[in-house]
């Protein structure tokens, strides 16, 4: 894993070619420094990445954008559930920012998923450890993996959008969206 120069303004980010989850690099660094923020681990694959109800998210090399966030929370650990929507409305703004062309066919399906045409092609999962709050999330670039029984279609970026865009420019976008709310 190295720490990467190129960071949004008060933010570290780490970058690491593969790991069982971003997470898991998030809760590793947590183990040591307990009252972290702004702290943010990228990787290009996941073994075991997580999602929502125990549900495993395996990824191939270049294929999305893995990235978890450490952030500490303001307010009563009550509130903290909230901010799952903050973290959706966050990923919207970047992938909107970004490539602005999907702009009117983006939508946040509550209350961890952003959608495009209706395909599921990001992910969220918070994990509380207090006081901080690791902000976990997986954006399909391309070859969107399919999956057997999902209620939505899964779809990745380059179904919809001729441009390109690297996971460190999204996980960056998606760092300085979060800093309007933390």
């Amino acid at each position: 894993m190295q720490r990467l120069n190129a960071a949004p303004k008060g933010w570290t980010l780490f970058h690491a070619t593969s790991a069982t989850s971003s997470s898991d690099l998030a809760f590793s660094y947590l183990d040591e420094n307990p009252r972290s923020d702004k702290v943010a681990f990228c990787v290009d694959e996941q073994t075991r990445g997580r999602g929502r109800q125990g549900r495993i998210w395996s990824s191939q090399s270049g294929d999305g954008m893995y990235l978890s966030a450490v952030i500490a929370p303001r307010g009563e650990l009550a509130d903290w559930p909230s901010l799952s929507f903050m973290a959706a409305l966050s990923l919207l703004q970047a992938v909107q920012i970004t490539l602005p062309e999907l702009v009117a066919r983006l939508r946040v399906k509550w209350p961890n998923d952003v959608l495009i045409d209706g395909h599921k092609i990001a992910g969220i999962l918070l994990e509380a450890r207090p006081p901080s709050l690791v902000v976990g999330c997986g954006v399909n670039l391309k070859n969107a993996p399919q999956i057997q029984g999902r209620m939505l279609p899964v779809g990745d970026i380059s179904m919809f959008s001729k441009n390109q865009v690297t996971a460190h420019q999204l996980a960056c976008k998606i760092l300085v969206c979060l800093s309007k709310y933390t």
